[in-house]
């Protein structure tokens, strides 16, 4: 449900990452459905870090093209405690992300100067030609981690196993990554696996005890990262999202593996969002633990 930085928020918004077989293109395309042509919110508040990252957009009819000059004239607002800060178009977003711009048919904005900030609650208003569209989140304190477990399972098909107990909060997913680096640190490569929502290798179970289990698997590629696992220094990346968030991405996925750019603006109806009012989207808060896990 990214840099790729792991926790990089505009990617996991508009490309969910899948790569899907193409055996009947015509059997998988959805029945499309005319709507109004309506305001597209795209972003992750990752706590920590500045909030320069909103997408925003609108819906086209099918197989139409966007263009940016048809949004000209937006206005943008965050709203947070008490403070109204006015978000400001990015000019030259190339130069500093590197992303697969062509497929992102939209604009993104900045609120100059705000960080966010754990526990606290966020709401954008957007205005474009008439329309408004708003939503609102909040940015989880991290992830209770209860303990981390990182081991190799040999065999004929070896795999590379991490285990989370967690403690829970209402209105938050979580969501863990593993990261292997070759030591000593120095050494200049750095073997890394991002897995996401889509890989199939994530499992979730909730205890008797009202904790949550968690595993990441890394297998098929990586057996000779199970066979060394003790030369490598490992890490755990544990993820606190809004649950927003996850509903989004359990939507989008069909749709972000057949068509690029952002699930909204094509005016999918089934994808899951919070934004409202004359909008579609996703406006959601996320916080990263990176925690070293022994062997």
């Amino acid at each position: 449900m990214i840099s790729y930085k792991a926790y990089f928020p505009v990617i996991m918004i508009l490309l969910c990452c899948g790569f899907g077989g193409c055996h009947s293109l015509v059997e998988d395309i959805p029945q499309f459905v005319p709507q109004p042509e309506r305001i597209v919110i795209g972003a992750l508040l990752t706590a920590g870090d500045s909030i320069r990252y909103v997408f925003i957009s609108h819906t086209t009819a099918p197989l139409d093209t966007l263009v940016n000059s048809s949004l000209e004239g937006i206005s943008a607002v965050l709203h947070v405690d008490d403070k109204v800060v006015t978000l400001r178009q990015q000019r030259n977003i190339s130069d500093t992300v590197h992303l697969p711009l062509e497929y992102l048919k939209g604009l993104f904005f900045e609120a100059p100067g705000v960080r966010a900030e754990a526990g606290k609650r966020y709401s954008i208003t957007v205005q474009w030609q008439g329309k408004t569209a708003q939503a609102t989140t909040f940015v989880p304190q991290p992830a209770i981690i209860d303990s981390l477990a990182i081991y190799a399972q040999l065999g004929t098909q070896p795999t590379i196993i991490l285990d989370a107990i967690l403690t829970p909060r209402p209105k938050e997913v979580y969501f863990i990554n593993q990261i292997h680096r070759v030591q000593p640190p120095s050494y200049p490569y750095l073997l890394t696996y991002q897995g996401d929502f889509s890989t199939g290798l994530r499992i979730q179970d909730t205890l008797s005890n009202g904790k949550l289990f968690l595993r990441s698997l890394i297998g098929r590629g990586y057996s000779n990262l199970a066979q060394n696992l003790p030369s490598y220094q490992s890490s755990a990346q544990v993820y606190a999202f809004d649950e927003a968030y996850w509903e989004y991405y359990k939507t989008s996925r069909y749709d972000n593996i057949h068509y690029d750019g952002n699930p909204f603006v094509s005016q999918r109806t089934s994808v899951k969002g919070n934004v409202t009012g004359d909008g579609l989207g996703i406006f959601a808060g996320v916080n990263l633990r990176v925690v070293r896990v022994p062997h």
